[in-house]
């Protein structure tokens, strides 16, 4: 995903042969538009475990019978004028963090019925606490459980700390050629105590 195309706006619906969600993340308004209310309900649930303030997901309208992109807000409660209590404010697209637009791109997928059969996300960290990634391989957890395919790339030792030794698969380049094998039957990998995390074993690799 893209971080600038996820705030740049899309059609207020995607066509029926496009993907739920495409590349670069351009129709993830079109994807919100199709969420119902209690999907949206979903959406905003997720969102809250690691951002707290957030309250409502909002896409604008096109004008009546125009064919124009559309757009995203995060609605956030904050305090209002000091004293007089805490109001709603919409938070445009833009104006989000770039991990923030991509957690609620991969939320608003796990939050459609159906969802998506197969799901890959590059460098699911970038952007992202470590906290908030726990919380995003937690949600693609449950996802697979429920039947969704999964793929994640990672350069990151310390996310495939947080994944089972089985389910990481090791990309090489050997002799001009990707070569793809279970980490775990790498026999450099096999070396190390049974206690000791995927992340350190392949930073200390021979």
């Amino acid at each position: 995903m893209s971080t600038s195309r996820l705030a740049a706006g899309s059609l207020a619906k995607r066509k029926s042969f496009e993907p739920l969600l495409d590349e670069e993340g351009t129709n993830l308004p079109a994807l919100l538009n199709e969420l119902n209310r209690d999907q949206l309900a979903d959406l905003v649930e997720r969102l809250k475990k690691v951002l707290s303030g957030i309250e409502q997901v909002k896409v604008s309208k096109p004008r009546a019978g125009q064919q124009e992109n559309v757009n995203y807000a995060l609605k956030e409660r904050m305090p209002y004028q000091g004293r007089n209590g805490s109001s709603l404010f919409d938070i445009p697209s833009w104006m989000l963090s770039e991990g923030t637009r991509r957690i609620t791109a991969i939320f608003a997928l796990l939050a459609h019925d159906p969802p998506p059969s197969l799901l890959c996300i590059e460098e699911v960290e970038n952007g992202l606490d470590p906290w908030t990634i726990v919380t995003v391989l937690q949600a693609l957890r449950s996802a697979v459980d429920a039947g969704t395919q999964v793929i994640i790339t990672s350069h990151s030792p310390w996310l495939i700390d947080q994944v089972d030794l089985q389910d990481i698969l090791l990309v090489e380049r050997v002799k001009g050629t990707t070569q793809y094998r279970r980490f775990a039957d790498k026999e450099e990998a096999k070396q190390f105590a049974s206690d000791v995390p995927p992340g350190a074993r392949y930073v200390n690799l021979e």
